[in-house]
């Protein structure tokens, strides 16, 4: 039994990082397509915004099929992307959207579509954002022993906060951190990010989970953030 409970753990804990690594795959995935659909061009010689999520997906091993399918994203020039930032509540938990969308009228019943099947409800705009601070995340492949390194070479470019192999800048930095930090590290992710600065704490942690999950299997989002907290 012993042994039979120890396979069980195992497989579990593969299973979770598993998932975890598809969840990024399909994450810098989206990335690779924006960046065509904006820079209207499938080729990173010509596409700046393309090279670095390339680069990216290459330094999270990222399969060469997944990076293929999302290059190969068809261009059509009256095609204009939008980003979007959608808000919303289950339970008292509040969570944002990022999207990019071409078509913004059926991204967002979409949207609303998934929030209204898990007994959620979407916000009207800025009744939600405030509750989060908007930075810019670069995560890098850096050793452990390269750690200080790295804060240094982070700290130098105007980094609000690091930790480990994560720093983190204002949104208007994004783009240069990326570039910046590219020449020493290795980007194993790169994106904006909300972080709440107010906590909600009665809900379950389990349905705002699963509702992301779904949100997050839609063509046009990017990713999402929760304010819950069980402290």
């Amino acid at each position: 039994m012993a042994g039979h409970s120890h396979a069980k753990n195992v497989a579990g804990k593969k299973n979770a990082m598993d998932k975890k690594r598809a969840k990024v795959f399909m994450k810098i995935a989206k990335i690779i397509t924006v960046a065509v659909k904006e820079g209207s061009s499938n080729n990173p010689d010509f596409n700046p915004r393309l090279r670095l999520a390339l680069k990216m997906a290459q330094n999270a091993n990222v399969p060469k099929d997944i990076i293929k399918k999302a290059i190969e994203t068809k261009i059509d020039p009256n095609e204009k992307v939008e980003t979007i930032v959608y808000e919303g509540y289950l339970d008292g938990v509040a969570i944002i959207v990022l999207a990019h969308t071409c078509n913004k009228n059926k991204t967002a019943p979409e949207i609303r579509y998934i929030f209204s099947r898990a007994n959620g409800s979407i916000a009207e705009p800025n009744s939600v954002v405030f509750m989060f601070n908007k930075i810019s995340k670069v995560e890098c492949e850096v050793p452990k022993d390269k750690e200080e390194d790295f804060l240094l070479d982070s700290a130098s470019i105007g980094a609000l906060d690091v930790s480990g192999n994560i720093a983190k800048f204002s949104v208007d930095m994004h783009n240069q951190a990326q570039v910046e930090l590219e020449k020493n590290w290795p980007i194993i992710f790169a994106g904006i990010t909300y972080e709440p600065n107010t906590c909600a704490t009665k809900g379950s942690l389990e349905a705002v989970e699963a509702l992301i999950e779904k949100l997050e299997e839609n063509e046009s989002v990017e990713a999402c953030w929760h304010n819950y907290s069980d402290n």
